[in-house]
């Protein structure tokens, strides 16, 4: 039978707090399954616990269902990152790409972010994983960025449309961790483009490239 782990916790990390707000299912042999956590757990740290502690979170992992409940409670002055659990397609592009956004008033302060997009379906909307990848990119003046897709999927990140390649621009991102299609898209992650970036983590799905690095962000 599966096992079942509820995380609500938080624990002190040089002064500041790091909170987890989701369940996982553990599966022998399948990888953990995020769900939602318990309503009443949620309701005592939004109206209990995080109103006396929210000036010492730098760091929140949430997932979907409870994270508009989390981020509206309290402001969060501190907090620096976040990890999105159990984020499908249409619900990044709303909160990355919407002047109503629940992350509008930490976009300034948010440095680092981790998300995994996970949809029930394996198709999706052309380029929308490309699109919300340059979303969350140009909102944030990020030094950290971890965005992962499920393999399921038909696609993954990809800049071989000229209109993408164009928007993708970073003067502070300092470490990437990405899946893409091609070895061309890897390629143009390295024109300069990202031009503080140091460290890169990569899965090319699939490695052919007729291209040559040229060093330049003119396409």
């Amino acid at each position: 039978m599966p096992l079942t782990a509820a995380y609500a916790t938080y624990g002190f990390e040089k002064g500041s707090i790091r909170m987890h707000f989701y369940s996982s299912k553990l599966v022998p042999d399948i990888e953990c399954k995020v769900e939602p956590p318990d309503n009443k757990l949620i309701d005592r740290f939004c109206l209990q616990i995080l109103p006396k502690i929210h000036h010492k979170i730098k760091w929140l992992n949430l997932e979907s269902s409870s994270m508009k409940r989390i981020l509206l409670a309290t402001p969060y002055p501190y907090l620096h990152g976040i990890r999105l659990y159990s984020i499908n397609g249409q619900m990044a592009t709303y909160l990355f790409n919407n002047r109503y956004s629940l992350f509008e008033s930490l976009k300034t302060q948010i440095t680092s972010i981790m998300i995994s997009l996970n949809d029930e379906h394996r198709s999706l909307e052309e380029h929308l994983v490309t699109r919300v990848f340059i979303y969350i990119l140009n909102m944030f003046n990020l030094h950290y960025f971890n965005f992962r897709t499920s393999f399921v999927y038909d696609e993954q990140v990809s800049l071989n449309d000229l209109l993408h390649r164009q928007q993708i621009f970073s003067q502070t991102l300092n470490e990437l961790h990405i899946n893409v299609e091609t070895f061309n898209d890897c390629i143009y992650l390295l024109d300069g483009r990202l031009n503080k970036l140091h460290t890169l983590y990569i899965h090319v799905s699939n490695i052919h490239s007729d291209r040559l690095i040229n060093h330049k962000v003119n396409c």
